[in-house]
């Protein structure tokens, strides 16, 4: 079972001024003011099972590049049948996807319901990547902001595990992550 689905439109901002650190009651401070050097696209798969992330940063979001990205994890995942859980998105649902799926049996789409696409796990993982490897972080480049996911993706990984269920009221999450994973992207200690 694989969760598919796409980040769109993450920015490239170059902070102008560097941030300054937290000091004697006084937090963090964060200039406002930035430059901009375009967005870049990320296409995403977590397997269920294993908790690992196939991903791919894209510069345009449509059915082409999205079937490119199913085919590939075809590849990934050889002569084996492929429950792809998804939302109701454009290019999910267009019709040269639609042709694609139908012509591959072996690719199964399971659709989320409207307005319940946090059914979908790799959703949780997206938060992951915003909260641990991109947010307040300055980018010169859409380069420098595709090298710094695909090196979290690599990190991430490195020591991948499934999320569970839990109990009390508790969202999905992911379990175990280790302290100096967090602290290598700027994560604070909990």
């Amino acid at each position: 079972m694989i969760c598919v689905d796409e980040k769109t439109s993450i920015q490239a901002l170059e902070r102008k001024h560097p941030d300054s650190p937290p000091r004697a009651h006084r937090n963090r401070r964060i200039a406002f003011e930035y430059k901009r050097h375009g967005v870049v696209n990320l296409l995403a798969a977590f397997n269920v099972q294993t908790g690992e992330v196939a991903a791919e940063c894209i510069d345009k979001n449509d059915s082409a590049a999205f079937i490119r990205f199913i085919r590939w994890l075809m590849q990934l995942y050889p002569k084996r049948k492929l429950y792809l859980v998804l939302d109701n998105g454009t290019t999910h649902r267009s019709k040269e996807t639609e042709a694609f799926l139908a012509r591959h049996p072996r690719l199964i789409p399971v659709f989320t319901p409207t307005h319940a696409s946090w059914l979908n796990q790799v959703e949780i993982w997206f938060s992951l990547l915003s909260r641990q490897a991109l947010r307040h972080v300055s980018f010169r480049s859409k380069d420098e902001l595709r090298e710094r996911i695909l090196d979290y993706v690599d990190t991430y990984n490195a020591s991948a595990h499934p999320f569970e269920w839990t109990s009390k009221g508790k969202p999905l999450a992911g379990r175990g992550r280790k302290v100096n994973e967090r602290r290598k992207w700027g994560m604070p200690r909990r």
